[in-house]
């Protein structure tokens, strides 16, 4: 009995890491509000769909910019810069490196010398 709940164990810890492992793209994870940029595998473009299957409507260009609004599963639902949203495959989906930029602290002003 012991050896079964060991086991059992282990599978549920695989099932979470791979199931976790969903959100991730290039080993960062993906969530929902962030910028992505698009990444297409051939030249037409990446598929758009009306839903989280398949149900293109168009395609975007490689390169294009878009904010994640929901995932599910291998699905992202995506807006574009133009206002078009649409859902897209994890597969085409780079996520974009923040470029938070920490300002240097001011100097303080030296008083100037009185006569």
């Amino acid at each position: 009995m012991k050896a079964y709940n060991r086991l059992s164990g282990l599978i549920l810890v695989f099932i979470l890491l791979f199931s976790s492992a969903a959100v991730f793209a290039k080993g960062k994870a993906i969530a929902v509000g962030q910028s992505i940029e698009l990444k297409a595998t051939k030249k037409a473009g990446v598929p758009l769909h009306k839903e989280a299957k398949p149900s293109m409507f168009g395609r975007a260009p490689h390169g294009s910019k878009a904010k994640v609004l929901a995932i599910k599963k291998n699905w992202y639902q995506v807006e574009l810069q133009d206002g078009k949203k649409a859902w897209i495959v994890k597969k085409y989906i780079v996520a974009k490196a923040s470029r938070t930029k920490v300002a240097a602290p001011k100097k303080a002003a030296e008083p100037k010398a009185t006569k």
